[in-house]
């Protein structure tokens, strides 16, 4: 199977091939190289997702809890 690629797409699989030191004739070591990589940080992503999800949850508990103990302090006197 062959992929046809403009001089744009050329030019940056060559500047890829180059700084990573990717050896063979051709780009298909180089599509090889990107490939795995996508694959390998597609997980990295999934979990950033996830983390992220939580923050606005994390934040509004923080938020309740500093005005918890805020209220606390102020009628009870402090801790």
């Amino acid at each position: 199977m062959r992929i046809e690629v403009d001089q744009e797409l050329e030019k940056k699989l060559d500047n890829v091939k180059t700084k990573k030191w990717i050896s063979g004739k051709g780009h298909t070591e180089t599509i090889r190289f990107l490939l795995e990589h996508y694959e390998q940080t597609q997980s990295v992503e999934k979990l950033i997702d996830q983390k992220l999800s939580n923050i606005e949850k994390t934040i509004e508990q923080g938020i309740f809890k500093a005005f918890k103990r805020v209220l606390q302090n102020i009628l009870g006197g402090g801790e």
